[in-house]
C-alpha cells in the first residue's frame, strides 16, 4: 500500500466530507470553500480544522496529499479567506465525490490514449488535447457520469494534481483542454490506488545520502561543549547546558537504527537544549517563573544571546535559535499530539521528511543543522566577547594620545 493510501482518521474524514459537500452543492458553478467556512463547520463538533489539515500525510516533491489550500506551496497555514480543496485522492475518500473520482480516473486513461495517438512530426513536438464533447460522449456511452455537471467539474478536479496545474484556468464552461505529456504514465490505471501509487513514483524525491559536515562522530557533543565554553567567558563562568546521563549523551554521536532510538535521541537533545533556556533565565534573574510557552521554547535564550552579540550578528543569532527551537518541536510532536502542526512546519524548514522516513538520514540532517546553529551562536558570542575585551585597551590608548 502506498503511504498516502492509509485510511483517514475520523477527524480527517469529517474535514474531507465538509469540503466535498460544499463543493458538490455548487452544481454547475461548484467552487471550493474557504478555510473560515471549513473551520466554523468543524468547530460545531469540537474539531480543530488547522490541526486536522496539518495531520494529513504528504509525499513527493509536490507535497501531495488528500487536501490542499492556497498557501500550502509556500508552507504557511491557511488564512480565513484561503480556498481549501480536495485532490483526486481526497475526493475518492469522500462520500460526496467518490464516484466522481472514479469518473476522473477513467478519463485519465482516455487522456493517455490521446497522447499515444498523437501524430509524430520530425520538426515539432507532439501535442494532445481533449474536448468537452469527447468527455461528455464517452461518459454517456460508458454510463459513468452520474450527474450532468461532472464533465464541467473535470478540469477543476485535475487542476491540483501534479502536472495538471494549467487546467485551473479552464473553468466550468471549458471546451478544450491540453493534455500534458505526463498523462502517458497513467495508461492502464483503473482505480485511485493505482493512480496514487503511480503518482508517488513520478514525484518521489530522489534519495540523497546525507554526508556529515565533518567526519568526527563527536561533532554534535563537541559543538555543545564548545558553545558552553564560550558562553562561560561571556557570562561570569556560568555554563549554558546541563546534560542527562552520560550514556544518553554518548548515543547522540551515533545514528539511530529504529524509530524508538530516534525518539530517544530527540528527547536527549531537546532536554539539553531546553537546559540552555533555564540557564538563560538565571542570567536574567527569572528563577521560579516557569517554563516558556512551547511556541518559543528558547525565548529567554534568544533575548540574552541577542543582547550579548553585536548588531551585525543579530540576524544570524535569530536564525540559529529558530533551528534549535525547530529541533525541540520535532521531539515535542512525539510526546504531545497538539504539537504535530509545529513539527510539520519545523521539519519542512529543516529539510526533513515528516512523518520520519529513514531514521538515520533524519538524524544526520538534524544534527548537521543543529551543529551549524550551535557554531553560529558560538562564533557571534565569541566575536562580541573579544570585541568588548579589547575595547578598554583601545580607549586607554586613545586617552594617552
Amino acid at each position: 500500500m502506498a503511504s498516502l493510501l492509509v485510511p483517514l482518521t475520523d477527524d480527517q474524514k469529517a474535514l474531507v466530507d465538509c469540503v466535498a459537500e460544499a463543493f458538490a452543492d455548487g452544481e454547475e458553478q461548484a467552487k471550493w470553500p474557504i478555510f473560515d467556512y471549513v473551520e466554523g463547520m468543524l468547530e460545531r463538533n469540537g474539531r480543530r480544522a488547522g490541526e486536522i489539515l496539518a495531520s494529513f500525510p504528504r509525499a513527493g516533491r509536490w507535497n501531495y496529499g488528500a487536501v490542499w489550500w492556497r498557501g500550502l506551496e509556500s508552507g504557511r497555514s491557511p488564512r480565513p479567506e484561503d480556498e481549501v480543496g480536495l485532490t483526486l485522492l481526497g475526493m475518492s475518500r469522500s462520500a460526496w465525490l467518490a464516484k466522481f473520482a472514479e469518473f476522473v480516473v477513467a478519463m485519465l486513461e482516455i487522456m493517455a490514449q490521446r497522447w499515444e495517438s498523437a501524430p509524430l512530426s520530425p520538426q515539432r513536438p507532439r501535442t494532445a488535447s481533449m474536448t468537452r464533447a469527447l468527455v461528455e460522449g464517452l461518459a454517456g456511452r460508458e454510463r459513468i457520469a452520474q450527474r450532468s455537471c461532472w464533465p464541467g467539474w473535470f478540469p477543476t478536479a485535475l487542476a491540483r494534481e501534479p502536472f495538471f496545474a494549467g487546467l485551473e484556468r479552464a473553468g466550468a464552461t471549458w471546451e478544450t483542454i491540453s493534455v500534458p505529456r505526463e498523462a502517458r504514465a497513467y495508461a492502464g490505471i483503473d482505480d485511485i490506488d493505482g493512480y496514487v501509487e503511480t503518482l508517488e513514483e513520478l514525484t518521489a524525491v530522489p534519495h540523497v545520502p546525507v554526508a556529515p559536515s565533518t567526519p568526527s562522530p563527536l561533532d554534535l557533543v563537541g559543538a555543545l561543549d564548545y558553545l558552553d565554553a564560550i558562553w562561560r567567558l561571556a557570562h561570569d563562568k556560568k555554563g549554558l547546558f546541563s546534560y542527562p546521563s552520560a550514556e544518553r549523551v554518548a548515543k547522540l554521536a551515533y545514528p539511530p537504527n529504529t524509530t524508538d532510538e530516534l525518539g530517544a535521541r530527540l528527547s536527549a537533545l531537546a532536554e539539553i537544549l531546553r537546559s540552555a533556556e533555564t540557564r538563560a533565565r538565571a542570567v536574567r534573574g527569572r528563577r521560579g517563573r516557569g517554563r516558556p510557552g512551547r511556541d518559543r521554547s528558547l525565548a529567554t535564550l534568544a533575548e540574552v544571546a541577542l543582547e550579548t552579540v553585536g548588531e551585525e550578528g543579530r540576524d544570524r543569532v535569530k536564525d540559529a535559535i529558530a533551528v534549535l527551537e525547530d529541533a525541540i518541536a520535532l521531539r515535542d510532536a512525539g510526546q504531545h499530539a497538539d504539537a504535530a502542526p509545529r513539527a510539520v512546519a519545523a521539519a519542512k524548514r529543516l529539510g526533513i521528511d515528516y512523518p520520519f522516513g529513514d531514521v538515520a538520514a533524519t538524524w544526520a540532517m538534524l544534527t548537521r543543522r543543529v551543529i551549524e546553529a550551535l557554531s553560529a551562536l558560538r562564533e557571534e558570542i565569541d566575536a562580541a566577547t573579544r570585541e568588548r575585551a579589547t575595547a578598554p585597551a583601545s580607549e586607554a590608548a586613545q586617552q594617552q594620545v
